[in-house]
């Protein structure tokens, strides 16, 4: 107390106002943990892609070096399965179902409209993107994606 300090004895803070929000380091290195859920996500995140980046390999593949068209109308929904299946052994079962499928259909889409840029740089680059992709696939285009979607629900369920 101070000469003249009538109340009672002044408290310290513990800690800085400013420390409550610094954000600790949820590494494992520094120390901290990362929360399930959030693991669980990047797990599978990245199996999804990983799968993904095999998927459109495969559709590259078939589409340009094999010439096959209507096939990958069986081939697409095989490839969002496994994306599905990637996303649900990759979040380890810690994702709530709509999560899960949710990542693994876009993901899954994304890997279709990858594949289908591929083929447009690797085969018809002379025309525009959407015209090459409506004068060789046609209708098989929107197929192919709800098809790719549908493997993907059912994968990651």
């Amino acid at each position: 107390m101070q000469p003249g300090d009538t109340g009672p004895p002044r408290r310290l803070l513990d800690r800085a106002p400013g420390e409550r929000f610094v954000v600790a380091d949820p590494s494992p290195a520094a120390g901290g943990h990362q929360t399930g859920r959030s693991a669980a996500r990047r797990g599978a995140l990245r199996a999804g892609l990983a799968v993904a980046a095999a998927g459109a390999t495969i559709h590259v593949l078939l589409a340009v070096g094999g010439s096959v068209q209507v096939g990958l109308l069986v081939v697409t929904p095989l490839l969002g399965w496994a994306v599905g299946f990637a996303v649900r052994l990759g979040g380890r079962g810690r994702l709530a179902s709509d999560g899960r499928v949710g990542l693994a259909m876009v993901i899954a889409s994304g890997m279709l409209v990858g594949a289908l840029a591929v083929n447009w740089l690797l085969s018809g680059a002379y025309l525009g993107p959407i015209d090459y992709l409506v004068s060789v696939y046609g209708v098989l285009i929107p197929g192919q994606l709800l098809f790719v979607g549908a493997g993907a629900f059912i994968g990651a369920r």
